[in-house]
């Protein structure tokens, strides 16, 4: 299908003006950092320490770092980087206690605005959606085609 001006996208473009009313509500709620930034804390929190090398794998970034977000989040001190003890030529990067405090809070806003959404919407629907979102993780057309 060639793109025209009359298209109307059924999920993408939903899909990024959900995000970006998200970010705003948890930048708003949190201003310390902004949605990116809040996404590297988390999963760093989650499964770090981690070399920047997976931060730019994970967070699909093209090159050797994420343009400057764990600098950045190093610098008011909710991130550190440590001496990798697996290869002496990387760092690990880690939460520190400033940021999992950080983290807390966004978690508590994220706990709120969840419940919020939930109540809103029936089990059918949330099954639902999580369908589309599956169907969307799927889906590949990225030079091999659609499938799914």
């Amino acid at each position: 299908m060639k793109y025209s001006r009359d298209y109307r996208s059924l999920f993408v473009s939903q899909l990024h003006a959900a995000y970006r009313v998200l970010a705003r509500d948890l930048e708003a709620a949190v201003p310390d950092v902004d949605g990116a930034e809040g996404h590297m804390l988390s999963y760093t929190l989650r499964y770090g320490p981690c070399t920047v090398g997976t931060l730019s794998e994970v967070f699909g970034v093209k090159g050797a770092t994420p343009p400057g977000q764990p600098d950045k989040l190093e610098r008011p001190g909710l991130l550190k980087r440590q001496p990798n003890p697996a290869d002496r030529r990387s760092f690990l990067v880690a939460v520190t206690p400033k940021g999992e405090r950080l983290m807390r809070r966004i978690g508590e806003h994220v706990i709120k605005l969840e419940a919020g959404v939930r109540e809103r919407v029936s089990d059918r629907d949330y099954q639902g959606f999580l369908k589309v979102i599956d169907a969307i993780r799927e889906v590949r057309t990225a030079g091999q085609g659609a499938t799914g």
